[in-house]
């Protein structure tokens, strides 16, 4: 039998270290014990190829020439509408599909992209990064991209809000997030805002929807727009972000 063991990323272990003889530490050790032992498998062959079809589609859309942006640097209506066509979280849409700025779906995944460091905005037109380049035609390079981008590295709040934010997410019941949870979570950190306020519920609400416009379109569509639920595909890729397997010597 192949036995494994799982390295934390830095940043869940800098988030667990200096909590984990506290109860709001070992909530936390112990959704991360639960995520290692249940997620799925990372996906593979065609699987994988679904499971990113929607960068695949706005990255094929980008293309090697660009896209020309509009002079506030949104996507034009026509190319809104063909990235529109290729997500996920445009499923239940039911509004007007126009100007990017009024399609919140297509406009979050458009600005996660460059986040992502997948494309990029220059002299007027959205392009490929090198990155983008590489993975348009890789769904296993590109998996491997998200893995390494998903979490944020700065500021240093986004970095370890995002990484507890995600862990909770993965293993949250249905699409429950407790964000009063996490935000205490984060005020037993050390976190607070000017004056000693303590974090916010909303502070957690604006981490999760960055990270939402990503993995939302990871996989197929697994919930409504009322009720958000990660894909098995969504899961499997915060498993990889924040944990790699490592086989045990001997």
């Amino acid at each position: 039998m192949e036995y494994q063991r799982f390295r934390m990323d830095p940043r869940l272990a800098g988030a667990i270290g200096p909590i984990a003889a506290e109860p709001a530490g070992q909530d936390l050790m112990e959704r991360l014990r639960s995520l290692v032992e249940t997620a799925p498998a990372s996906p593979t062959g065609e699987h994988l190829a679904e499971a990113v079809a929607a960068y695949r589609h706005l990255l094929d859309h980008v293309g090697d020439q660009g896209l020309p942006l509009t002079s506030a640097n949104y996507l034009k209506p026509a190319d809104v509408r063909v990235v529109a066509e290729g997500l996920p979280s445009m499923t239940e849409w039911i509004f007007p599909i126009t100007r990017e700025v009024n399609v919140h779906p297509v406009h979050g995944f458009r600005v996660s992209a460059e986040r992502l460091g997948l494309i990029r905005r220059r002299q007027g037109s959205l392009t490929l990064t090198r990155a983008g380049r590489s993975a348009r035609s890789d769904p296993r390079a590109l998996w491997e991209h998200l893995r390494q981008r998903l979490l944020p590295s700065t500021p240093t709040f986004d970095a370890t809000a995002g990484t507890i934010v995600a862990l909770h997410q993965a293993t949250a019941p249905g699409s429950t997030l407790d964000t009063q949870d996490i935000a205490h979570t984060l005020t037993s950190l050390g976190w607070s805002h000017a004056g000693g306020h303590p974090v916010l519920k909303d502070d957690v609400i604006a981490v999760r929807n960055v990270l939402w416009d990503c993995i939302g379109n990871i996989g197929a569509w697994a919930g409504t727009t009322w009720d958000q639920r990660l894909s098995r595909e969504a899961v499997a890729l915060i498993r990889d972000a924040l944990v790699t397997q490592v086989p045990l010597e001997g």
